[in-house]
């Protein structure tokens, strides 16, 4: 029996892995890593072994993956006349600040209480990230 392969997906914020089995594409994490190597060979694995695709649940997606593929779709969705719009240079600033923080905690894990604390660091300028630009207008 010939196994998948593990592939790359190109994207601007890093390169991703995924397997695709049966038509279905299970992502591993960034492309060349450890994690995204133990995540192919586990989904593989069970695929092998059960003949059934892997439960995508199981799958433990991070702030880093979702905000890599939302603006990957972001890139194309905010043009206008062939050019990016500031929404998109927006996202990418706050997506920054957003995965220094958070990057590699589980989506599920991500909680209203977790928002606010960001939103509050973002709005002191205390951010560990950058903590000499305050995300605040100030009154002229």
């Amino acid at each position: 029996m010939k196994l998948p392969k593990l592939c790359k997906q190109k994207c601007k914020s890093g390169d991703r892995a995924f397997v695709i089995i049966n038509g279905s594409r299970f992502y591993c994490g960034r492309y060349r890593t450890q994690k995204s190597e133990e995540q192919y060979l586990r989904i593989v694995s069970e695929w092998a072994t059960t003949k059934r695709t892997p439960d995508d649940s199981k799958t433990e997606i991070t702030i880093n993956d979702l905000v890599t593929s939302f603006l990957d779709h972001a890139e194309t969705y905010y043009v206008k006349n062939g050019r990016g719009i500031e929404t998109y240079n927006h996202f990418v600033r706050i997506s920054e600040k957003l995965t220094k923080l958070y990057g590699s905690l589980p989506v599920d894990k991500f909680s209203p209480a977790t928002l606010d604390t960001l939103l509050q660091l973002l709005i002191d300028g205390r951010s560990a990230v950058h903590k000499q630009n305050p995300q605040t207008r100030t009154a002229k």
